[in-house]
């Protein structure tokens, strides 16, 4: 069996070496969910636009407060 390494300290080796990698642009994990999940429609530049266009109250618990319309506006001004 050939020696084998677990993938996080594959990572902690690279990070080490390479610095701190940013991968996505957004410090927010329920962000980085919905961006994700824009992106996998368009680009990132796009999907960036319809986060800023939802604001800085995007939240699970502000969703359902919003009102359709306004949720698809945001979402389909690009």
């Amino acid at each position: 069996m050939s020696d084998s390494m677990p993938i996080s300290q594959v990572f902690f080796q690279l990070e080490a070496h390479y610095g701190r990698f940013i991968w996505w642009p957004e410090p927010d994990p329920y962000r980085i969910m919905v961006g994700a999940f824009l992106v996998q429609n368009t680009n990132w530049r796009n999907a960036q636009k319809v986060l800023d266009n939802l604001g800085d109250d995007l939240a699970p618990a502000t969703i359902p407060t919003r009102h359709c319309r306004g949720l698809l506006s945001a979402i389909s001004s690009l």
